[in-house]
């Protein structure tokens, strides 16, 4: 080997890959002409969020794997990218929760504490109107399961994109009249919005870095909280509020957590949706 490098000037050049951006990835199957297959696959793959791009067989005709920074990335992919093509049809698009990886923090994944949910899951909240169900749910959402800070709110009415009612726990009081004059649902896409919007769980791993949240960096660093994730609160078909879990640190979200979240906050809803008509 060293007479290879000595005497023919032999040189070794190593290309090193970024690593690829997992706070939000997605697996979408696209079907098309099967003729367009490959002249499609090629379009796609050359977007820098694709990571890999599959021909496959068996209910549809392409498979890519895309990573984004944030979801705010993912839905503007979607939307931008991917529907306006013509004569794709979009069969499934999946998203991957992020992984906790070997030899991170032991706190990367926050903590659930069972005795706490259990006795909030037996809690009779019956009597409690918007604001007491409301306190009470940010006092659960920080006890229960590990946030440094929460906020819940209800829509007023069906349909509707800005919050009737809405508390926020362990925040200074600067923050809430701060936060709610900077993010008008038709300017600012942060998680609240985007929750209204999609009523999907969205996701944001550094709030401090994300495109999402430009709008409101400045008071974002002043408070100090990193991973941002919101909750829709659900009855039936109908949006009734939303719930937001923010840490102070980054924090790795797997299914089971965010399941668990989802699960209690299902029951919560009800209970918020039978409070909002009386």
């Amino acid at each position: 080997m060293e007479r290879l490098f000595s005497e023919f000037d032999m040189r070794i050049e190593v290309s090193v890959r970024d690593r690829p951006r997992t706070a939000a990835r997605m697996l979408y199957v696209l079907s098309c002409d099967v003729a367009e297959r490959f002249r499609i696959l090629n379009r796609l793959t050359a977007e820098p969020a694709v990571q890999y791009g599959y021909a496959v067989t068996g209910g549809a005709e392409i498979a890519l794997l895309a990573g984004f920074d944030d979801d705010a990335e993912a839905f503007k992919f979607q939307h931008d990218i991917l529907e306006p093509l013509e004569d794709v049809e979009m069969v499934l698009a999946l998203r991957l929760m992020s992984e906790v990886l070997a030899g991170s923090s032991s706190r990367a994944m926050p903590l659930i504490d069972p005795k706490a949910l259990n006795a909030a899951l037996l809690r009779n909240t019956a009597e409690m109107d918007v604001q007491e169900l409301l306190g009470w749910l940010t006092h659960e959402l920080v006890s229960v399961f590990g946030a440094d800070r929460s906020m819940a709110g209800a829509f007023g009415e069906p349909g509707s994109v800005k919050l009737a009612h809405h508390l926020w726990h362990n925040f200074p009081p600067y923050y809430a009249p701060q936060i709610l004059k900077l993010s008008e649902p038709d300017r600012s896409p942060g998680t609240i919005n985007s929750v209204a919007q999609t009523q999907r769980v969205v996701y944001v791993r550094d709030a401090q870095e994300s495109k999402m949240f430009d709008w409101a960096k400045p008071l974002i660093k002043r408070v100090g909280y990193r991973t941002v994730v919101s909750f829709p609160l659900k009855y039936g078909d109908s949006l009734v509020g939303v719930a937001t879990l923010y840490f102070d640190e980054i924090r790795e979200l797997d299914d089971s957590y965010t399941a668990t979240v989802q699960s209690f906050l299902d029951q919560v809803a009800l209970r918020l949706h039978l409070a909002l008509r009386t």
